[in-house]
């Protein structure tokens, strides 16, 4: 018998970019800018976290070294399927809630936003880090992207069945009494 694995696996993939958004791209809306975001996340510069926008063309837009820097050679964060529950969980001063999304686990690196867009979240130098008009821009307050564990609350909602599809079948039966 196989032991149980003590987490069950995500269904999160960080996907090399191939010229288009892929399906289920885990994005978020930048209010401040009045775009929606695609995570991404780079191995340039050490290792980044940053923003898609199919409309400034195919590049992963990251915060380091006080600028905002591109690259063409990135990775997209993907909910295949869209099975992970996913949210975003109010943080400070460099930490992360637990079942933080890390964007590069070696240096632990972590997806953040504020109302500026998607940046980074950094552990070792405490803070998170966004772009803002073309510079990097420092914050300690800042949001985490997480999977959501445990039971949820859902809603099913509008089901319709195909009936036409349907076969009726019939079976004939005896009815049969008996006296105790």
């Amino acid at each position: 018998r196989r032991k149980r694995a003590e987490e069950p696996p995500s269904y999160l993939r960080w996907v090399p970019f191939e010229g288009t958004v892929p399906p289920d791209a885990v994005s978020s809306w930048n209010g401040y800018a009045g775009r929606l975001e695609f995570v991404c996340s780079t191995a340039a510069r050490g290792c980044n976290t940053g923003a898609h926008v199919p409309a400034r063309g195919p590049f992963c837009f990251y915060p380091y070294g006080n600028w905002e820097w591109r690259t063409g050679d990135f990775k997209v964060l993907v909910n295949v399927g869209g099975f992970e529950a996913l949210g975003w969980v109010d943080d400070s001063f460099g930490n992360v809630p637990k079942n933080a999304v890390e964007g590069c686990p070696s240096v632990d690196v972590f997806v953040g936003r504020n109302r500026y867009g998607l940046g980074k979240v950094s552990k070792r130098q405490r803070a998170a880090f966004m772009m803002v008009d073309g510079e990097e821009v420092w914050y300690k307050w800042y949001q985490v992207l997480v999977v959501k564990k445990g039971p949820a609350n859902v809603t099913v909602e509008d089901v319709s069945y195909n009936v036409s599809g349907a076969v009726e079948r019939g079976e004939d039966v005896t009815l049969t009494t008996t006296t105790v």
